[in-house]
């Protein structure tokens, strides 16, 4: 080999190494300290673009209203978020109950029941509707405003009284039963029976009221169960004359008896604003 060809395979041979060397160990230290030499600053920002969620239906009124519902509390601007069901000729409610939930999250979701003197007025779906007073519609505005809450008859029964009155006053005997129950426990310790039984026959007559005004027990509980019970269906069927579809939904969410309940429907919730 002549001395030029042996310089010329040592070069290549350095300079390939070299090369190596550069990309594998110096290049990165060297783009880190360029970079550091000459930052930039670069303008960054969210992007959400508009989704439609599909979803695919055959028979499904036990949890379509439900999943619906989730969907639409996704964490994700309203507005950008479009949701289309589509129903494989289901032989069931699952069409009406998704058109209810669209025309319901359309239309915000709420009702409202506004008293104004002798008048109540509904509004429902964009439609309004305006009721003479009645006891049956005082009756619904308490259970509306207070969802799953046992409210007793003779509590909605007393004019003067009311649901709130009547929850007050109930708190203050459960307060009262407290209170003897402490002082029975102290007659004991002294080995006092005369207050003993004084102390006893007076939580025996507040266990009564107590279970008075759960129940509604009594000729006049029985009497509060009878009048509440027809007042409230009265006022649920003028409802259901002007709303048909609302009148249907109050009629199964709303439980009468000793103690009455409005218990709305998971798949079809609603929001009640009331003002009495």
């Amino acid at each position: 080999m002549t001395d030029t060809a042996a310089v010329a395979v040592k070069g290549l041979f350095w300079g390939s190494l070299g090369a190596l060397a550069w990309t594998h160990a110096l290049y990165p230290p060297a783009a880190a300290a360029l970079a550091r030499l000459r930052e930039r600053h670069v303008a960054k920002r969210d992007i959400e673009p508009a989704v439609t969620l599909v979803v695919a239906a055959y028979n499904e009124e036990t949890v379509i209203g439900r999943r619906l519902e989730n969907l639409r509390a996704l964490d994700y601007p309203a507005e950008k978020l479009e949701l289309v069901v589509t129903s494989d000729a289901s032989s069931d409610r699952t069409e009406e109950l998704a058109a209810a939930a669209g025309a319901r999250a359309c239309a915000g979701a709420v009702a409202r029941l506004r008293r104004e003197r002798d008048v109540w007025t509904l509004d429902y779906d964009g439609r309004r509707v305006c009721l003479q007073d009645a006891k049956g519609l005082r009756h619904l505005a308490a259970l509306l405003a207070s969802p799953q809450t046992p409210i007793p008859a003779v509590a909605l029964a007393a004019p003067d009284v009311g649901p709130a009155g009547a929850a007050i006053v109930m708190a203050a005997r459960r307060a009262r039963a407290a209170e003897l129950r402490e002082e029975l426990a102290e007659a004991r310790s002294f080995n006092d029976p005369e207050r003993v039984r004084r102390v006893v026959a007076e939580l025996e007559e507040l266990a009564g009221e107590l279970a008075c005004d759960h129940t509604g027990g009594g000729p006049l509980g029985e009497r509060a169960r009878v009048n509440v019970t027809r007042a409230i269906r009265a006022a649920l069927r003028r409802i259901a004359e002007h709303e048909p579809e609302l009148g249907r939904q109050l009629h199964a969410a709303i439980r009468t008896g000793s103690a009455c309940t409005y218990e709305p429907d998971a798949d079809m919730p609603l929001r009640w604003e009331i003002v009495a």
